[in-house]
């Protein structure tokens, strides 16, 4: 028993900084399936594993305080990272009308919250929307295509340019594009 307690603590070593590179970097593309419960799921692993290294003492040697130290890096890089989202995000919302128009025409998103989406197409931040099946999942094709037709119709009292609509092949199956 003592030999698999000395390599789990020999694997916590390259864990940390790897869960660190992981936590600093939540809100890029290539992490999107840890987002909402994923990001949770490392908090709680993360001090989870710093109280029992606490409680087991580890923190005496100087290797030991390291370690305790790297294991205490994720959550507050985590808070780092969504800290900087917010005040990109503020920014974004507060662009001007001018720059808005220039660049807005330029992004496609996907959404998941249609007042978050209709708030972007109303300032004309984006260019159009990525439909997915979490779109569509429990909700009529004529629900999707009414949403889609609100945000075209935002956009154009914004004076923006043509709209886009994008989907996933199963989205496409649903049959929701033939109205742009």
């Amino acid at each position: 028993m003592q030999f698999l307690g000395r390599i789990g603590l020999v694997l916590l070593w390259p864990a940390a900084p790897l869960i660190a590179f992981v936590a600093a970097n939540k809100n890029d593309p290539y992490l999107v399936p840890l987002r909402g419960a994923g990001n949770l799921a490392l908090v709680v692993a993360s001090i989870v594993i710093v109280i029992v290294l606490l409680r087991r003492e580890r923190w005496r040697t100087i290797a030991g305080k390291l370690l305790v130290v790297l294991w205490c890096l994720p959550p507050v890089l985590m808070s780092a990272a969504h800290l900087k989202f917010e005040l990109r995000k503020h920014d974004v919302l507060a662009a001007s009308a001018t720059e808005a128009r220039q660049l807005g025409p330029h992004f496609m998103v996907g959404y998941s919250s249609f007042p978050e989406v209709a708030r972007l197409a109303e300032q004309g931040l984006i260019g159009g929307v990525y439909v997915t099946r979490r779109n569509i999942r429990g909700r009529t094709v004529e629900t999707l295509r009414t949403e889609i037709a609100a945000l075209q119709d935002k956009r154009r009292v914004a004076a923006c340019r043509r709209w886009w609509l994008r989907q996933t092949r199963r989205a496409a199956s649903s049959d929701i594009s033939r109205r742009r």
